[in-house]
């Protein structure tokens, strides 16, 4: 009776445990009715099927759950089936311990393995997590499917090798496939290490490629700007004695239109980017302060009206390529969309709080009609050329991004884009 209770409460355990590792890995937010579900369409069955063939239900409990949870997150398949392998390797360690020992009352064994399997289950789980938070360890989302596919293959054998000694339960044969599930689990993992370390690597490099073509086209902004000014220096003179020449004749209208026509006309834009080059001196990220002038130029080029405010100094991870690409997309689009509008406002604005650093971007709006809860779908668009305000690309940044949030909202004829930035 005590061992059917054992077998009974076994297959909970493992739900409990596995369902509880995922969400405090993926760090997922639990919802009564994904839980609910999940105990409906997966747990339930499951239970079923494990009352008559044991390891059936176990693994219908495994592939329903991976199914079931990762049908619209494509992207947490990993952390499920590197989740049931840690389970695998539990279990064949708490066997192997407890059928080592002398224990001649199976009950007192079955409940011993329960117990150690748990426990060593959990400590693995603490372990992964503590090295994944600590280090903030992320797998590039350009291999993420590399290491997937890897995971699924060892995830294969594991079960190949379990059902292979499935006649043979000796101890011996136990022992020999939990040394041989270790060994083949850390050789997978070290090649995964090597792998993902290699593709760190190709994205610094990336990375650096990146801020340095910013910082290049920030020093020959700057450098064009100086140009503009020394050219505007060396006609000084030639500018003033045109004026003193209106003012002797006592023609204003003429005068008016001189300044206006010849000086004004031809020197605002010049004026314009030296204003907007003065108001990035509180940034000290190089990178960031080369792609904000570059698009600010850009827009000036344009003739449209750019404003960029930064009143306290911002500095970012060194890390921020991710950034880069969303705010230099996002300033894209509010230029596009000025352009294909007629508008000609944009803002942008740099605050620094305790906990995160908002960049705010605006762009004038003459078309409002604009569905928020599909901009950033796949080929959704507002404009008659071009790509709109798709950002699609945007959100799969953000999605792999944990340290940025993106709100975007209309109002007053403003397009409204806030991204935070958390860190200190």
């Amino acid at each position: 009776m005590v061992e059917w209770i054992i077998n009974f409460i076994n297959l909970p355990v493992q739900y409990v445990l596995i369902v509880a590792s995922f969400y405090l890995l993926s760090g997922r937010k639990i919802t009564r009715k994904e839980l609910l579900n999940s105990i409906i369409k997966v747990f339930i069955p499951a239970s079923i099927i494990y009352q008559f063939v044991y390891w059936l239900g176990i693994i219908y409990l495994i592939i329903s759950l991976v199914l079931y949870f990762s049908v619209s997150r494509k992207n947490e398949i990993l952390y499920w089936i590197s989740i049931v392998i840690i389970a695998i390797i539990s279990d064949h360690l708490a066997t192997t311990f407890i059928y080592s020992i002398i224990i001649h009352t199976e009950t007192y064994r079955l409940i011993l393995r329960l117990i150690l399997f748990v426990i060593i289950h959990l400590i693995i789980i603490y372990l992964i997590y503590s090295l994944k938070t600590r280090y903030n360890l992320k797998i590039p989302s350009s291999i993420y499917w590399v290491i997937t596919l890897l995971v699924i293959i060892t995830l294969g054998i594991f079960y190949f090798n379990i059902f292979r000694i499935y006649n043979q339960t000796s101890i011996e044969a136990l022992r020999v496939n939990t040394l041989f599930l270790i060994f083949y689990f850390m050789l997978t993992l070290t090649l995964i290490c090597v792998i993902v370390y290699i593709n760190i690597k190709i994205y610094v490099v990336k990375q650096n490629e990146i801020e340095f073509k910013n910082f290049t086209e920030y020093v020959q902004s700057v450098e064009k700007v100086n140009s503009e000014m020394q050219k505007f220096r060396h006609d000084y003179l030639n500018i003033l004695l045109g004026i003193k020449g209106y003012i002797k004749e006592r023609d204003l209208n003429g005068l008016e239109e001189y300044f206006n026509k010849g000086i004004f006309k031809f020197e605002i834009k010049t004026l314009e980017s030296n204003k907007i080059l003065g108001n990035l001196n509180n940034i000290q990220d190089l990178s960031l302060k080369g792609l904000l002038f570059n698009k600010a130029s850009s827009a000036i080029e344009k003739d449209l009206a750019i404003t960029i405010e930064v009143p306290s100094p911002i500095k970012v991870p060194s890390n921020s390529i991710n950034l880069t690409r969303i705010l230099g997309n996002l300033i894209d689009n509010a230029i596009e969309n000025c352009i294909e509008e007629g508008t000609k406002g944009i803002n942008i604005a740099i605050i620094k709080q305790d906990t995160f650093t908002l960049f705010v971007i605006q762009n004038e709006l003459k078309n409002t009609d604009i569905n928020i809860s599909k901009i950033f779908t796949e080929g959704y668009t507002t404009k008659i050329y071009g790509q709109g305000l798709g950002l699609a690309n945007i959100k799969k940044i953000i999605d792999n991004s944990p340290e940025l949030t993106l709100n975007i909202w209309i109002n007053d004829c403003w397009f409204n884009a806030e991204l935070f930035l958390k860190g200190e």
